[in-house]
């Protein structure tokens, strides 16, 4: 396919950029309008080297010859508004626009994407992306700086800093969706280039920052994590530790590692930070990155009044955002629990597990470093039968990024299903250990090791601990250690609440544990106390309706 000439496209970028100003769903202001309008017609007509903070708000706000953008921020606050103006805009009334006009990070030039010609270049080179023909429409995740440590009489464990800087950086970046980012490499807002001469990214979400103290035999290590956009201290933590020269390098790492745990893992400090702002604002508001949040939200209990809206997000994220691994794989997760609880996907008529299959390779082909994909992986497959494959990928997820503890707290709950005690309990221990805000779900691999050992207190006590209101084995292992410890009325009513949410669930328990690949001999004592139970619950029954007619 001949691709349209310049001025074609230029023409086209016009036509595009007045159905927007004419649009009730681009909503901004006046001046945000003409902002638009001066950095679409400064690129089309090739003047992009013009296009600066200084110049829009002299040429666009009115701000005087004087206007310096290191003291007055406005340009970089209006042009974060009018991204998120355009993006919504792009959800709404302009999901079938010919042409997308975005403003990306790192500078105020504006870039144009033709749909239908990207198609076309994939579609001619056997479904490769080619040429420039699209942009991201949003960056996928948070961005990070981390930025020098001070350094404070640190000359007894010289270049401690600077190590530390960098151990925390490679471990960052191992969660492949947060893009990390040097001080040496952020740019001023005003998208100047820097002193080397470097393009630099503009916008970060997060800045980590610090100092370190030597003195008198220890080492003082303060860590602070700031919101870039309010300068708001989000997460603050210190490490006081003695100081030894022959092991100052195994405690700089250790320390780092504590720092990227806290930090990156999905239900760590920054991803929590980002995700408290999503519940309250309006669903064509979020970003890919958004949509991944309500997926983690869901994750965290399994509410089924969050799956739907967690699906839809995420099936707009991968269409919008075809190369955002995360999506893919987090989508992946959503069809295997669809099919592992038998949700309602609606109109569908797919295989969820078909589904979730491609999702997961494709996350993976995206993104062969990510321990997520990789997580998602390892979930198709157990729920597949394929026990050995699943845990392969497991365990590839988990070399890939020993840092990620919801990796390691998914291989400790297969191994733990399948009574694989000397392997589960020490990943489940470590993973809560380094992240104790896992989701509560996982504790279940806790609760069958307890049981099955025979420790039946301490496995009740962890079976309260899970919230998943709407997860049929909650119920059913509880009324299994109740029925162990003798409280048979206890056993009773959870067995009653089970039944309300699941009816005839105990008809078809034991083809649901195969299926799920659970040890034999979990399956028997399970089942086994739940046998014991619908007994007892019978009996009362009987009991209770013979009793008036022997009274008579």
């Amino acid at each position: 396919m001949a691709s349209p000439d310049p001025d074609t496209l230029s023409d086209r970028v016009r036509d595009g950029l007045e159905r927007i100003l004419a649009s009730p769903d681009f909503e901004v202001t006046e001046r945000n309008r003409r902002f638009l309008r001066y950095v679409v017609e400064e690129t089309l007509e090739g003047r992009e080297n013009r296009i600066k903070a200084y110049s829009i708000a002299t040429c666009v706000f009115g701000r005087s010859a004087e206007f310096d953008p290191q003291i007055d921020p406005i340009v970089r606050i209006e042009a974060r508004r009018l991204r998120r103006a355009l993006e919504h805009y792009y959800l709404t009334g302009g999901v079938d626009d010919t042409v997308r006009i975005t403003i990306p990070k790192g500078s105020y030039i504006a870039t144009f994407e033709f749909p239908e010609i990207a198609r076309s270049e994939r579609a001619a080179s056997g479904g490769e992306a080619a040429g420039t023909g699209g942009v991201r429409l949003c960056p996928p995740g948070p961005s990070i700086m981390v930025a020098p440590f001070d350094e404070e009489g640190a000359s007894a464990a010289p270049g401690f800093a600077r190590g530390f800087r960098r151990h925390l950086i490679v471990g960052l970046t191992r969660f492949t969706d947060l893009l990390v980012y040097g001080a040496e490499t952020v740019q001023h807002a005003d998208g100047e280039r820097g002193a080397e001469g470097a393009d630099r990214p503009v916008d970060v979400d997060f800045i980590l920052e610090g100092s370190i103290t030597v003195a008198d035999g220890r080492i003082l290590l303060e860590t602070v994590l700031v919101d870039a956009h309010t300068g708001r201290f989000v997460w603050a933590e210190s490490f006081d530790e003695e100081h030894h020269p022959a092991q100052w390098i195994a405690l700089r790492d250790r320390v780092a590692a504590s720092v990227v745990r806290t930090l990156a893992p999905p239900f760590g400090v920054i991803y929590s930070h980002r995700a408290k702002d999503i519940d309250g604002r309006p669903p064509d508001c979020l970003r890919a990155f958004e949509a991944v949040q309500l997926f983690y939200q869901y994750w965290r209990t399994f509410d089924n009044a969050r799956f739907e809206e967690a699906r839809r997000r995420l099936e707009e994220a991968v269409a919008r955002e075809p190369d955002y691994a995360e999506a893919h794989a987090c989508l992946s997760l959503l069809y295997t629990n669809a099919s592992r609880f038998g949700l309602s996907l609606g109109k569908a008529t797919f295989d969820p597990m078909e589904r979730a299959r491609r999702l997961a390779h494709r996350a993976v082909e995206l993104a062969p470093r990510s321990s997520r994909s990789y997580h998602a992986l390892g979930t198709v497959c157990w729920f597949s039968g394929d026990i050995e494959a699943s845990f392969e990928a497991l365990e590839t997820g988990r070399v890939l990024n020993p840092h990620d503890t919801g990796i390691l707290v998914e291989l400790g709950s297969r191994h733990a299903v399948r009574c694989n005690w000397a392997q589960a309990v020490p990943l489940l221990q470590e993973s809560y250990l380094r992240n104790p805000t896992q989701p509560s779900t996982y504790r279940m691999g806790f609760f069958l090791y307890h049981y099955m050992e025979g420790r039946h207190e301490t496995a009740l006590r962890e079976v309260c601990r899970i919230e998943a209101p709407d997860i049929v084995y909650v119920p059913l292992v509880k009324l299994a250690v109740l029925a162990r410890l003798g409280r048979m009325c206890e056993a009773r009513a959870t067995l009653g609440r089970l039944l309300a949410m699941h009816p005839g669930y105990p008809e078809r328990a034991e083809a649901d544990f195969r299926a799920r690949s659970i040890h034999p001999e979990i399956t028997a004592a399970v089942l086994g106390d739940l046998s014991a139970v619908i007994a007892s619950a019978e009996k009362k029954v009987v009991n209770g309706l013979s009793a008036p007619a022997a009274s008579r």
